[in-house]
């Protein structure tokens, strides 16, 4: 029971120690987030962001989806584009400011006129390093003089009554990783009748996991430095040469070979001789010790 005991208390330790991943529920990542807005253009009278104090980027990502009146004042209502023409090249670019697992892409619309100017044509995209995208979704020619609230129906447009049923495009990214979501529109939505056509959106929403994707800089791998090539010694560093003796006679002579003296063969000689005589006396040792 005690060897149980302790088996137990150790697998508690060891996992109190472990750390057990936890799976958070997904969260609009886009909160707070900022919206740059560009659109490549010649026409003077396009408006990529009217700004007109309930209009702006900036309440694309504030989570806040009002009525167009909301206590008797226009409430932020979201971004507004206008362009005198139909087909355009408008884009939003959403940063999150860290590469997250992302769940799904959400385009609310706005509630001003029941969502009437949702943009027609349009591609969804999203990228980790705000170069490669993927295009993960869009429509093409859709909304034609639709509210995509059903409800509002060219009802009271102050009335949040209004506006409890919407059809809201929403884009599978199951598996995906993003850091940028990129909106591409090449089309307006519809002409509300006075002459301009106009792509509104109350709100983007980026649905995944809140904790960043922790991203693994590469270790570059060691290389070795290039060996540059020996220098040639020159031929004067190869063969020094000397200067010649003025007088051949004069020069040393070659030193002679001497023997080796002969006390050293002796030693050699005395060395084997004694082992010789020891051999012999184990001989001698060995026949005595077989006649008795």
């Amino acid at each position: 029971m005690k060897k149980l005991i302790c088996a137990m208390l150790a697998l508690a330790l060891i996992l109190s120690v472990c750390v057990i991943p936890s799976f958070a529920e997904d969260v609009n990542l886009a909160l707070d987030k900022t919206v740059e807005v560009e659109m490549e253009t010649n026409n003077s009278g396009d408006n990529p962001d009217m700004g007109a104090g309930f209009w702006s980027s900036e309440f694309l990502t504030d989570g806040e989806w009002p009525a167009f009146l909301n206590n008797g004042e226009i409430p932020p209502l979201g971004w507004y584009s206008s362009s005198p023409d139909l087909e355009v090249d408008l884009t939003l670019e959403l940063d999150l400011e860290d590469v997250y697992n992302i769940s799904e892409i959400r385009l609310l619309p706005q509630k001003f006129i029941g969502g009437y100017t949702f943009p027609s044509s349009y591609e969804v995209s999203i990228s980790a390093d705000g170069k490669n995208y993927e295009v993960i979704g869009g429509e093409t020619g859709a909304h034609k003089g639709e509210f995509l609230f059903s409800s509002y129906s060219g009802g009271n447009p102050y009335s949040d009554e209004s506006y409890t049923t919407v059809n809201i495009p929403t884009f599978s990214a199951e598996g995906k990783q993003a850091r940028y979501v990129m909106i591409h529109i090449t089309e307006m939505g519809n002409d509300p009748g006075d002459g301009l056509h106009y792509s509104g959106l109350g709100e983007l929403e980026v649905m995944g996991d809140p904790n960043p994707v922790v991203v693994e800089t590469p270790v570059p791998e060691e290389t070795e430095a290039p060996t540059e090539p020996a220098e040639e010694p020159t031929e004067a560093a190869e063969q020094p040469t000397e200067a010649p003796a003025e007088n051949p006679t004069d020069a040393p002579d070659a030193p002679v070979a001497t023997p080796a003296p002969e006390k050293k063969k002796g030693c050699g000689s005395f060395a084997a001789g004694t082992f010789a005589m020891v051999c012999l006396a184990g001989a001698a040792l060995l026949i005595v010790r077989k006649k008795h």
